[in-house]
C-alpha cells in the first residue's frame, strides 16, 4: 500500500501591517455628547424599562464615567446608544470596540456579572477549550423532534474596533486577513469565499433574505454597517454546513449546521474551522472575560449552540418547557411563520457563554435537549389550538 501523498504547506501569510491608529484620534467627548448622555439618562430613570442598562447606570456612575473615551474614540454615548433608543432590550449596552469593557469598567463589568450570573470573583475558565468531541452523539436518531442544529462562533480581530467605529480600510485589512486564511481550508470545509462588492447586487441582497446577512441591524451609533458593502463577504462549503460571515455585528461570525440532531458532527467542524483561523488570525480577548465581543451577551466562549425542535406537548405548558431549559442554561424562542407559531417549532440555545468552557457548555445543552425530548414524549396528547400565542423565554438581550 503506498503512503498517502504529504499534504502541501499553506501559503505563507503577507506580513501584518505595523499596528496604528488607523481609526483616527480619540474624539473628546462634546458639550452635545453630554447633553444627549444627560437625556437618555432621563429618559432611563423616567422609563419602566427592566434592562440592565437601567438598573446599573446610576446617577455615580454616569458622572465618573460620561467624559471618558477609549483609544478608538468610542464614548459612553456610543455604548448606551441601543438601550436609551429601545427600552426594551434585555441588556441595552453594546460595545463598539475592544477597550470599551476596560474604558467602562464600571458599567460594562457589573452588567457582565449580572448577565451571565458569574459574581464578583467569576471569569472565563480558559477559552477554546473544546475537550473531546467524539463523545458527542446524536440527541434524535430517530429524527422526530430536533429538525436542525447549530452552533455560532463569534470572534473580533485584534487591533481594530468593532463594526461600528470602523472605517473602510479596516473593513478590507479585515476582509483580506479572512479571506486568505479560509483559503486554507480543505476537505468538506474547502468552499468559496465571495465579497459582497464584488457580488451583484441582486445576489447580494438574496443573501440578505436568504438571512446570510442582517443589513440594517442597529448597533451603536452607526447601525453597525458603516460603508456597506465594502469588506463585507460570506464563505461556504458546497454542502453550506460550514458558513462564514465577515463584517457584521462582529468581525468573524463562524457557523456549523446541518438538520438533525447529530450534535457531533456539528461541534466538530466547528472546532476544525476555527482552529485554522486561530493559526493566521489573532482574536481580541480579556484575561477575565474571555473573548470579546459587541454584544455582552456573547462575551466569554462567544459560542452559541442553538437545536430547532418540534414539540407541540411541552409547547402546550410554556411555563414548564422555560423551566426545563433554565435547568439546563437554555433559552426557548418561537420560531415563526407569519403571525403564528402553525408546527409548535421552537428554538434553544445557551444563555451562558461566560464561566463555563465551549466543550461543558455544549455537553449540558446536548444532555438538556434529551431530557427534552424525554418529557415531550411522556407528556400527553395536546389541543392544537394550545399552541399558538405562547410567550417564551427568548429575549433580544443587546
Amino acid at each position: 500500500m503506498s503512503e498517502p501523498e504529504p499534504k502541501p504547506e499553506p501559503e505563507p501569510k503577507p506580513e501584518p501591517k505595523p499596528m496604528q491608529t488607523h481609526w483616527g484620534a480619540s474624539k473628546e467627548v462634546t458639550d452635545a455628547i453630554v447633553a444627549c448622555l444627560e437625556s437618555g439618562f432621563k429618559r432611563l430613570v423616567e422609563s419602566d424599562s427592566n434592562s440592565l442598562l437601567k438598573k446599573f447606570l446610576t446617577r455615580e456612575i454616569l458622572d465618573k464615567i460620561k467624559m471618558k473615551t477609549s483609544k478608538y474614540g468610542a464614548t459612553l454615548q456610543d455604548c448606551i446608544d441601543p438601550g436609551v433608543n429601545n427600552l426594551a432590550l434585555e441588556i441595552g449596552l453594546n460595545a463598539v470596540d475592544p477597550d470599551c469593557y476596560r474604558v467602562f469598567a464600571d458599567l460594562f463589568v457589573p452588567i457582565l456579572e449580572a448577565y451571565h450570573k458569574i459574581g464578583k470573583d467569576g471569569q472565563q475558565l480558559g477559552i477554546d477549550d473544546w475537550g473531546f468531541t467524539p463523545v458527542f452523539k446524536n440527541v434524535d436518531p430517530e429524527g422526530e423532534y430536533v429538525l436542525f442544529t447549530g452552533v455560532t462562533c463569534f470572534r473580533n480581530v485584534k487591533g481594530f474596533p468593532f463594526s461600528p467605529l470602523m472605517t473602510k480600510d479596516n473593513f478590507l485589512d479585515v476582509e483580506t486577513d479572512v479571506r486568505l486564511t479560509l483559503r486554507h481550508l480543505s476537505g468538506e470545509l474547502a468552499g468559496r469565499y465571495h465579497s459582497l462588492s464584488d457580488v451583484p447586487g441582486n445576489r447580494r441582497y438574496q443573501f440578505i433574505a436568504d438571512n446570510y446577512f442582517h443589513h440594517g441591524k442597529r448597533i451603536g451609533r452607526a447601525e453597525g454597517c458603516p460603508h456597506w458593502p465594502t469588506g463585507r463577504g460570506l464563505y461556504y462549503n458546497s454542502a453550506k454546513t460550514f458558513v462564514v460571515y465577515v463584517g457584521e455585528e462582529d468581525h468573524v461570525t463562524i457557523i456549523s449546521k446541518q438538520p438533525g440532531g447529530d450534535v457531533g458532527a456539528v461541534f466538530n467542524r466547528l472546532v476544525k474551522g476555527l482552529e485554522n483561523l486561530q493559526q493566521w488570525i489573532e482574536f481580541s480577548t480579556d484575561m477575565r472575560f474571555g473573548y470579546l465581543t459587541a454584544c455582552p451577551s456573547n462575551v466569554g466562549q462567544a459560542v452559541r449552540p442553538y437545536f430547532h425542535m418540534r414539540i407541540p406537548k411541552l409547547a402546550a405548558n410554556m411555563p414548564k418547557l422555560v423551566e426545563l431549559a433554565a435547568h439546563y442554561d437554555m433559552a426557548v424562542k418561537e420560531i415563526r411563520e407569519g403571525s403564528i407559531n402553525t408546527h409548535a417549532i421552537y428554538e434553544l440555545t445557551n444563555t451562558k457563554r461566560l464561566g463555563t468552557p465551549e466543550y461543558q457548555s455544549v455537553k449540558k445543552m446536548a444532555l438538556g435537549i434529551i431530557k427534552i425530548i424525554e418529557n415531550e414524549k411522556a407528556a400527553p396528547p395536546v389541543d392544537n389550538s394550545k399552541l399558538y400565542g405562547q410567550s417564551t423565554s427568548g429575549e433580544q438581550s443587546c
